[in-house]
């Protein structure tokens, strides 16, 4: 965030440039800064397609939540995630409503693999991860996630796993990921070289995805019709 003063930020040709208070009384949050380089004309035409790709991926979502062939899209994801996970110390994640894998799919990994490790959402937009041991092991937490109780690591751990399974609204043919758009994943795994297997559905591998240097590019992608290795050839 600015320190307090002023700035001058310059909108685009034709328009009036603009000098912007900082005030030290404008909380620090990403929402309200964003809010302020969105009124001035700051963020850019990416910003808002991006915005909008999310808005219509998470309708899409729900709409295919309402359809039959959702609950075997998911079980054919969980199975596959699980033969992959077969004997490996993995990190995953609990789906919440329509997201890739099901209600069962932890508790599907958890009988499979050696370790399975979910996220907890840190305070200061990162995340920490501790070991899942059944569901009795889990609480809600801060986001309405289940999150396990248990002794937490931060995200250097994901360097010592096998395979990190990653969940996401869409994927690029590149290997691009597009998040929620609050880049917990993009911060976790920068650095990181563990093998990353994404899970999204079959429409959600999309041209149309948008890259920026900050974006995790994954190594392949699972869907209900299997794995694929990325960037596809």
């Amino acid at each position: 965030m600015p320190a307090a003063g002023t700035t001058t930020v310059f909108t685009p040709s034709g328009a009036s440039s603009h000098v912007v208070a900082i005030t030290a009384s404008l909380p620090a949050t990403p929402s309200h800064l964003v809010n302020r380089l969105l009124f001035y004309g700051v963020i850019d035409a990416k910003f808002e397609s991006k915005k909008r790709l999310r808005t219509e991926l998470t309708a899409a979502r729900r709409a295919f939540a309402a359809t039959p062939s959702f609950t075997a899209a998911n079980d054919a994801i969980a199975a596959e995630a699980a033969r992959r996970a077969a004997g490996l110390r993995v990190a995953a994640y609990a789906p919440l409503g329509s997201e890739p894998g099901g209600a069962a799919f932890t508790e599907t990994l958890y009988a499979s693999a050696a370790e399975v490790w979910l996220p907890i959402s840190g305070d200061d937009g990162q995340l920490l991860w501790a070991r899942y041991e059944g569901t009795e092991s889990l609480a809600p937490g801060a986001l309405g996630i289940g999150e396990p109780t248990g002794p937490r690591r931060d995200s250097s751990l994901l360097t010592e796993l096998d395979l990190i399974f990653v969940p996401a609204l869409a994927v690029s043919p590149a290997g691009v990921r597009m998040g929620k758009g609050a880049g917990y994943y993009d911060r976790a795994l920068a650095g990181v070289d563990t093998d990353t297997l994404v899970l999204v559905f079959d429409d959600e591998v999309r041209e149309d995805v948008p890259a920026e240097p900050h974006d995790a590019v994954m190594n392949a992608v699972l869907t209900q019709s299997g794995v694929r290795a990325l960037p596809l050839s």
